[in-house]
Formats: structure tokens, sequence, C-alpha cells
């Protein structure tokens, strides 16, 4: 047999098994818990230090996802217990977006935050990272963690500002595409 010849099958019955139709029960769909992610689909309406107004909320999952969900229940769980936010100004254009997941019972993880270059320095990325950590704290969690890139010093600086400190935990070599990883946390008040 040459490469993309078809494969042939003995019976009927050995191509069904091959392409894991055997034994499926058609017809039958069992009953799903819905797509809601971290943030419950709230739209969540935040005011930066100068006044400008803006909201966040949970990008609708696409139907691949949907699929994904659908079969299989470590990618539904997965996904509601994590946020791809939409961070839109007072006009309702898409300014940024960020994304966050439930690390463990005590973390929640910030995975990116990104604000575009015309919004940036007015407050968005802070408001977003408050927001998420009162969430977090709302849900008995202990700390906020990131892995910052030891290429992207400004961003460094940004969450020392913030609040956030090295755990001393590093991954990754200087020389890779992103310069070293070096985890951050910032630990929420009791």
């Amino acid at each position: 047999m040459r490469l993309g010849e078809a494969q042939p099958f003995a019976s009927p019955e050995e191509a069904l098994e091959h392409f894991g139709i055997k034994g499926m029960k058609w017809g039958v769909r069992n009953d799903k818990s819905p797509l809601v992610g971290l943030t419950g689909g709230k739209v969540i309406t935040r005011t930066t230090a100068n006044g400008d107004t803006f909201t966040v909320s949970q990008r609708p999952p696409n139907k691949l996802i949907k699929s994904l969900a659908a079969i299989s229940d470590n990618y539904r769980n997965s996904y509601n217990q994590s946020a791809s936010l939409v961070i839109k100004g007072e006009d309702g254009k898409k300014i940024g977006e960020a994304g966050l997941w439930i690390k463990n019972k005590d973390d929640l993880y910030l995975n990116w935050v990104h604000i575009e270059k015309s919004a940036r320095g007015r407050g968005y990325a802070s408001e977003v990272l408050k927001a998420a950590g009162e969430h977090a704290k709302t849900k008995g969690m202990k700390r906020m963690v990131l892995e910052v890139p030891g290429n992207a010093p400004d961003a460094r600086h940004i969450y020392e500002k913030m609040g956030f400190n090295p755990t001393g935990k590093t991954m990754g070599a200087k020389n890779d595409t992103w310069g070293g990883l070096t985890e951050m946390e910032y630990k929420f008040d009791d």
C-alpha cells in the first residue's frame, strides 16, 4: 500500500471500530452543564482612576469549543474554570483582552493581559487585574499568579507596581523566546 491510498477494511464492523463508531448509541444525548466560564457570563463595568469607564466580558464560546465541551467532561470543566475576556472602552470598541483560569483552589492564574497601544497608560490593565483579584478573593482564593517574560521589563515593572512579587520560581532559559519566565504572585489580604 502506498501513502495516500485508502486503507481496506476486512469488514464493515472493522471500519466502524477503526473510526470509533462501533458501540455508539445514536440519538442519545447526555445532559451537559452549560458553558459559563469563570465570570458566569456577567459583564463587569469598571472605572479607571482617571474616570474612563470600560467593560470586561467573557468571549462567547465558538463552535469548536462548544463541540469539544459536548464530548469531553474534562474540556467543559476546564472551560468553566477559565475566562477569555474582551475589554471594551466606553464607545464599545475593543481595547484589549485577558485570559485567566483557576489553577487550583488557592490560585487564580493570569495567562495574559493585553491593552491596545492607543489605550495604554490609562489604567485599564490595573483595573482588570483588580477586578480579577476581587473575584478570586470572593471565591476564597489566596493569590493571583502569573509568569512574566524576562524580555518584558516594562510588564514586570507594572506588575511590581501593582503589588506582585517574584516567588523565586523561574522557567525556561534566558536565551529562549521569552527570555526566561519568572513566576510572580499577588497575595490577597485576609
